[in-house]
This record gives structure tokens, C-alpha cells and sequence, in this order.
């Protein structure tokens, strides 16, 4: 019995060992099958040493380099032979990394923001994108974005300039071979790229790409990579005539005297996209005061939150005061957004007809309203806001930050104001009991008290700001 048993396991393991054989060398024949009659179509030049060596097959296809290997790479106790396919030598994509959007691209993304965006969401979604952003986007046309997804979905990706496959084992499938080195034909001639093309892409793209975000971010990254270029102002006169109104307020504020009346058309214009109306009111504050206050004006009575809150910005850039009586009307009633840009701009024009308005709107139900209302009087603000400012410095809690932002300001109208004379009140930070009015130690006069070092961090901090 025992030795029945002994000569079945050899017989066994024989058996075994015998069909592993048969199969590696039927393998390694359907294999060098395959790889033969790929050089033949595609005119490589095949090295098939033995069974036992690297293979590979290389050349040239319509000026693309192109070279099949095999490659053996130890991994742990054993030698393991990989597949690798490129194409390009070395030649493609200045720098630019494209590989499939996986899970692990995904991770890097989101913690290193190494994703450079198209604007084209297929293409986001399916082509991760790292490198230089200039050459990426003009790099990738529509061509070369729908050849690119169409190259990692099967598995390759473009890396030190060529697009790269590998797989382990030898591939031995002639149709994956062919379709895998004809999907790199066709993607590598839109990559191939001098550095000096850039502007010229960028600009072709700018005009003739189907998709509109497409456009608006090349002829974005034209207008400011390469301003005052012959070519930079041929596209975008030609891009005044784009369907894409984003796409002519971009061409138009690189053109100084021919944007502007696109840009005033944009902006004046009723229609729907109130962010790229929002655009055209800071795009035309370019042009200086006298000509964009008559915009300024019609903008600032818009129906649009969005509108009013950019020409409210806007009015701020150029520091018009012309607007400030008009701005103290929108005090009533906005958004906490709208309300905070009001007393941004107020506080940038400094002017003291603001004052009863930010008075007001230390009322307000919100707390991030009554801190910008607070940091604009301080300054702005004179005695009679001091009164108002007072109560909010009460207390022990300062949750919300609204306790220092209001000790602050009053020290700065303090500071403002100058030295103490009679009649004028001071908020003094006392170490008993804070926000005490203090006297002026002669003639027993209400004084003020010398800037703190608080007031002096809070304006240094605004200078760097600004």
C-alpha cells in the first residue's frame, strides 16, 4: 500500500512538472508568434535571442521611436519577467505627466493639488495631469485629449517624454500588442511639442477649440504668460467674435482701447451669467475712474447680488467717492456678503459721510457684519462712534471675536484722532476694569490714551494686506 501511494505522488509530480513545461514553451511559441508578425506589420527590427533571454523589437514609425522589450526584475525570492511598450523616445510632452485618474492619483490630488484641470470634465475625470501648466494646456487639444483618454484607459501613460506601458509577463496577444502601439501612433504626434510653440498653441486652441471652458483657459493663460506678443493680440482680436461671451470679455481685456467697449457691453448687458458680468466690472476698472464710473453707476443699481457686490468692489479698487452717499443707501438691506463688501470699500475710502451707515450696521443680526462694520469705523470712525463701539468690549467671553475687533477699532480712532483736548473721551484698557473712560492727569481733562501695540500689529497687518 505504502508504495502504491509513493509512486502516485511521483507519477503526480512528473505529470505536473511535464505540463508546466509544455505550456511555457507553447507559451514562449505563441508568444514570439505574435511578436513576429507585429514586426512584420509594423516594419520593428525583432531580437529573439532564446527562450531564456530579453526580447525586444524596435524602430521607427512616422518619425515615432518605438521599442517592445521584456524585462526581468527580481520580486522577493523570484525573477519575474515584465512587458514593457513605449513610444516617443524621450521626445513628448515637455515635462507633463498624464496617467489614468486612479484612486492613488486621486489621493495625490487632493493632498498635493497636482491635478492640472482642462476644463474639459471627460478628460478630468478619466487623465490625471502633473507638470508645467503652460505646456499641458496647450499641449492638449481636443485631438490629443480624446487620444490620451483612449491610451490610459488602456493601461499606458506618458512619462519623461514617452508613452509608457508595462504588464507583467510576455505579452503574447498579437491584438493587443497592435492595438496598444497603434493608440501610441496616434497620440504621440499632438504631443510633440518645442517650447517655443507655446504661445501659437495656446492661441489655437484659444480660437478654435469646441469646448467653451477649453478656450477661456487658454486664451486666459495667452493673455498672461505672453502679454504685448504679436501673436497673443492677433487672437484675441480674432476671439472679439467668439460666440462665448467669457471667451470675448477674456480677448477684450487684453486689448486696451478695442476691449473696451466689449467689456462695457458685458458688463452693462442684463443677462443670466452674473459672474461673468462680475468679471467685465473688475476687467473695466483698467480703463480708470472717469470711464468706468458711468458703468459703475448703472452696475450698482443691478437687480444681480452678484453684480452689485463687483461694482461695490470695484468702486473700492479705484477709491471713487463719488459712490459713498449712493453705497450708504445698500446699508438697509443685502446679503452678509454684500453688507461685509461695503464695509470693505468703505473702509478704503475713508470717508466720514460712511459713518452713520456703519453705525447701523453694528446692529445687524449678524456677527460677522458687526466685526466688519466695527474694523471699517476704525478707520473712519470719530468720537460719536466710540459710544456704539463701548459695549461690544464688555464681558469675559470673546467667542466670536467681535470683543477685540471693537477694542481695536476704538483704540484706533484714539490713535486717529490725536492728542487728548477738552471734551474728548478715551477707552482705556485698565486692569481693574476694561473699556474705563480715562482723565488726562492735568487739569482733570478726558484724555486719550498713546496707540497700543495691538493697534500697531492690526495696522501692520492691513498694510501687508493691502
Amino acid at each position: 500500500m505504502g508504495t502504491t501511494l509513493f509512486f502516485v505522488v511521483v507519477a503526480g509530480i512528473v505529470a505536473m512538472v511535464g505540463y508546466r513545461h509544455l505550456s511555457s514553451r507553447y507559451g514562449s511559441r505563441e508568444a514570439a508568434d505574435a511578436w513576429s508578425k507585429i514586426a512584420d506589420e509594423f516594419g520593428l527590427d525583432l531580437q529573439l535571442p532564446s527562450m531564456a533571454a530579453e526580447w525586444s523589437m524596435r524602430g521607427e514609425v512616422g518619425g515615432v521611436p518605438i521599442e517592445v522589450k521584456t524585462v526581468t526584475r527580481r520580486v522577493g525570492k523570484s525573477r519575474v519577467r515584465y512587458t514593457q511598450v513605449e513610444a516617443g523616445g524621450g521626445r513628448l510632452g515637455q515635462g507633463v505627466v498624464l496617467c489614468s485618474e486612479g484612486v492613488w492619483q486621486g489621493l495625490r490630488k487632493a493632498f498635493k493639488g497636482e491635478d492640472i484641470q482642462l476644463r474639459d470634465p471627460e478628460f478630468d475625470n478619466a487623465v490625471c495631469v502633473s507638470g508645467r501648466e503652460v505646456a499641458a494646456v496647450a499641449m492638449l487639444n481636443d485631438m490629443a485629449r480624446r487620444r490620451v483618454i483612449g491610451l490610459v484607459n488602456l493601461g499606458a501613460q506618458v512619462r519623461e517624454g514617452s508613452i509608457a506601458y508595462e504588464e507583467r509577463g510576455v505579452m503574447a496577444d498579437q491584438y493587443r500588442i497592435h492595438n496598444l502601439l497603434k493608440a501610441m501612433l496616434s497620440a504621440a504626434p499632438p504631443l510633440q511639442m518645442e517650447m517655443t510653440e507655446l504661445p501659437t498653441k495656446l492661441a489655437e486652441n484659444g480660437l478654435r477649440d469646441p469646448n467653451e471652458d477649453v478656450r477661456v483657459r487658454n486664451m486666459s493663460l495667452l493673455v498672461r504668460h505672453y502679454p504685448g506678443r504679436g501673436e497673443t493680440r492677433e487672437a484675441c482680436l480674432k476671439a472679439l467674435g467668439d460666440v462665448s461671451v467669457r471667451v470675448r470679455l477674456v480677448a477684450a481685456s487684453a486689448l486696451p482701447e478695442e476691449g473696451f467697449s466689449i467689456i462695457k457691453t458685458i458688463a452693462e448687458a442684463e443677462i443670466e451669467d452674473s459672474e461673468v458680468r462680475a468679471d467685465a466690472i473688475a476687467a473695466i476698472t483698467e480703463f480708470g475712474v472717469e470711464r468706468a464710473r458711468p458703468t459703475l453707476a448703472q452696475t450698482l443699481r443691478s437687480r444681480q447680488e452678484t453684480v452689485r457686490r463687483a461694482t461695490i468692489s470695484a468702486i473700492g479698487k479705484l477709491r471713487d467717492e463719488h459712490f459713498v452717499e449712493s453705497l450708504c443707501k445698500l446699508t438697509k438691506a443685502g446679503t452678509e456678503k454684500t453688507l461685509v463688501a461695503l464695509t470693505k470699500t468703505f473702509a478704503t475710502l475713508g470717508d466720514g459721510r460712511a459713518e452713520p451707515a456703519l453705525v447701523g450696521m453694528l446692529t445687524d443680526p449678524s456677527v460677522e457684519v458687526k466685526k466688519a462694520a466695527a474694523h471699517a469705523l476704525g478707520s473712519l470712525g470719530s468720537v460719536h462712534s466710540m459710544q456704539h463701539l463701548l459695549p461690544f468690549t464688555k464681558g469675559l467671553l470673546d467667542e466670536s471675536g467681535l470683543k477685540s475687533v471693537a477694542k481695536i477699532a476704538l483704540a484706533k480712532i484714539q490713535t486717529r484722532i490725536g492728542d487728548s483736548g477738552d471734551g474728548r473721551l478715551s477707552i482705556v484698557e485698565h486692569e481693574v476694569r476694561e473699556g474705563a473712560l480715562s482723565l488726562v492727569a492735568e487739569s482733570g481733562q478726558l484724555g486719550l490714551v498713546e496707540e497700543s501695540a495691538e493697534v500697531r500689529q492690526s495696522e501692520e497687518e492691513e498694510e501687508e494686506a493691502t
